[in-house]
C-alpha cells in the first residue's frame, strides 16, 4: 500500500477511537483503534521515507555518483 492508503487507514482508526469514550471493557475500549491508528502513521511514514530515499538513490546513480 502507498502512504496515501496508510494515512487515510489512519484516519478512519481514529475517527472511530474518537466516537468511543474510554473503558476497560475490551469490545468498546478505544485502544485498539488507538494502536491501529499509529501503526499506520508508522507505516506511512516509512514508506514515503523509503520512497523518497529510493527515489534519491536512483537520481544519484543516474548522476554518476555511484
Amino acid at each position: 500500500m502507498n502512504s496515501a492508503a496508510w494515512d487515510n487507514i489512519a484516519k478512519c482508526a481514529d475517527a472511530r477511537a474518537s466516537e468511543k469514550t474510554f473503558n476497560w471493557d475490551e469490545e468498546n475500549s478505544p485502544l485498539g483503534d488507538l494502536v491501529t491508528r499509529e501503526m499506520a502513521r508508522m507505516l506511512s511514514y516509512r514508506f514515503a521515507l523509503l520512497q523518497g530515499v529510493s527515489r534519491d538513490f536512483l537520481r544519484a546513480h543516474d548522476l554518476g555518483r555511484f
